[in-house]
């Protein structure tokens, strides 16, 4: 079974790899992600979604170190990560992303999946120790 603790940190590692590359190698990923050209007036967009999966992966940073005291960021994250899928499958079924976009989502739903059974395991730890 896989760890809880490598769960989160090959989580934050995606993340963090996600989010510097829209930040710091966007022009270099758009042809991969399947999008339309980003106009430059509307970069900041692209900067601000970068900076928040950031965030994100400090977050589950945070819960492999001590998953107890942050467990509310793991509700959180699979909770977004679930509306992630969600708007970039309705994206792709529309037709304004390609697929590489929703492959690239699966693993957003790979992660919620798992932190769902992690926090559900912690959950009837919790419960036994009440």
């Amino acid at each position: 079974m896989i760890s809880q603790r490598a769960v989160f940190i090959t989580g934050a590692i995606f993340n963090l790899a996600v989010g510097f590359g829209l930040l710091f190698l966007f022009p270099l990923m758009q042809p991969y992600l399947g999008v339309v050209p980003v106009p430059p007036e509307l970069k900041f967009l692209v900067d601000i979604v970068g900076m928040f999966v950031c965030a994100f992966g400090v977050a589950y940073w945070l819960l492999a170190i001590d998953f107890p005291r942050y467990r509310p960021f793991a509700i959180f994250g699979a909770s977004c990560k679930l509306l992630v899928v969600m708007i970039i499958a309705l994206h792709f079924f529309a037709g304004q992303v390609g697929w590489q976009l929703l492959a690239l989502a699966m693993m957003e739903l790979v992660y919620a999946i798992l932190f769902i059974l992690i926090l559900r395991g912690s959950r009837a730890i919790v419960l036994r120790a009440a």
